[in-house]
């Protein structure tokens, strides 16, 4: 039978495997367009010149893996996740300790 603490464990883990893997994502789609401004695109054709523009334009934002199209998965949630669980934990064991 899995405990309490367990449970709570594999769920942290859960959440940062997940939130770790949103921030590779995030650093790696920043990468792309540094990649492309400092390849020689200047001796490629020009389709491939007209393609590299639509790729920079569309890399001005970071690719960013939402949750629900609600919160971004990042550190930044998994910080404040672990946040409010604590905070929830103890105002629940506070009051269940009355």
């Amino acid at each position: 039978m899995i405990t309490f603490t367990e449970y709570g464990m594999m769920a942290i883990f859960d959440l940062a495997m997940l939130c770790y893997s949103g921030e590779i994502i995030k650093g790696e789609s920043n990468k792309v367009s540094d990649a492309l401004l400092r390849s020689p695109w200047y001796r490629f054709d020009v389709k491939f010149q007209h393609l590299m523009v639509i790729v920079l334009a569309n890399n001005q934002k970071p690719l960013i893996i939402t949750g629900g199209k609600f919160f971004g998965l990042g550190w930044d949630l998994f910080v404040t996740s672990l946040k409010l669980s604590f905070s929830c934990f103890t105002l629940l064991n506070k009051l269940g300790n009355k």
